[in-house]
């Protein structure tokens, strides 16, 4: 099936299985659900930021509003949810922009307030309590900015976020209630704080896109390379959580202009020759 969040307008449930139409989907049709003040069992709300899978074939839903919608028997025709929220649960926000099924079978949410963490075997056992992360003023290893908006694992299964102001963070170590992280640009200059999606190439390099153009890091010598409309862009601002990798390794950012798409075996990076400038000479 295809499920389409709207912000506004609810989800969208294509009526038949994808398997079941015709190869140029036109004769696809949709239900379309939304949130009821009368109907508990209704969506949590209509701005849907967020859909997911997870191991058990439950389709999470994250709402911007009113946190996490579960549905139950994602085949139903008719489909009913259960709302975990800050009403019920010890979710940090209702304002949720993204959810991650990571290789593990945990629930990641990125909210506005923090990051939250269902794991495994509490969603087998209905236990919707998340393990919380927040900024810590007084630690430098805590989470870098609470507003978070994409999360991402790469190949080697490290996490990856991109905050609204704040960089990226990569989760180092994470034990129990427990996590380390590593920043990155949190000190670079105006325009690439603001992170919406986070992509991995083939050669391992981990891209991100900003509102002012791509970021191209080696996590392992920690370079960093920046493309704009100055050298190759057709555009620099990106759009929240838009973006995907193609099966011949290109990867597409989708913005308010359209859509890059980037070879990564094409680009050379910038060879860093640092040379000997005079400023001042005194004879003795």
């Amino acid at each position: 099936y295809l499920w389409i969040g709207a912000k506004g307008y609810g989800l969208s449930v294509s009526t038949k299985p994808l398997s079941m139409l015709s190869l140029d989907y036109g004769d696809i049709k949709f239900r379309r659900y939304t949130y009821s003040t009368d109907d508990s069992t209704t969506i949590g709300n209509n701005n849907i930021y967020s859909v997911c899978e997870d191991g058990m074939n439950n389709i999470w839903v994250g709402t911007y509003g009113n946190g996490l919608s579960l549905a139950l028997n994602p085949g139903s025709h008719d489909l009913k949810f259960i709302r975990i929220n800050q009403g019920n649960s010890n979710l940090s926000s209702d304002l949720i922009r993204h959810l991650h099924i990571d290789s593990s079978g945990n629930l990641w949410a990125a909210t506005t307030f923090g990051l939250n963490l269902l794991e495994r075997k509490d969603i087998e056992s209905g236990n919707y309590r998340f393990k919380v992360f927040l900024t810590n003023p007084l630690d430098d290893k805590s989470l870098i900015y609470n507003d978070i908006i994409h999360i991402f694992e790469d190949s080697k299964q490290r996490i990856w976020l991109g905050t609204f102001g704040g960089g990226i963070d990569l989760i180092e170590t994470h034990e129990g209630d427990n996590a380390t992280f590593r920043h990155y640009l949190s000190e670079a200059r105006t325009g690439y704080g603001i992170v919406y999606g986070i992509l991995e190439d083939e050669s391992g390099n981990i891209w991100f896109s900003t509102e002012n153009g791509l970021v191209c890091l080696d996590p392992e010598e920690a370079d960093i390379e920046i493309y704009n409309n100055f050298n190759g862009l057709g555009f620099n601002s990106f759009s929240e959580n838009t973006c995907f990798r193609k099966s011949d390794g290109k990867i597409v950012f989708g913005g308010y202009l359209g859509f890059e798409i980037v070879d990564p075996g094409k680009l050379t990076r910038k060879q860093n020759i640092s040379g000997i400038e005079l400023t001042r000479f005194l004879l003795f």
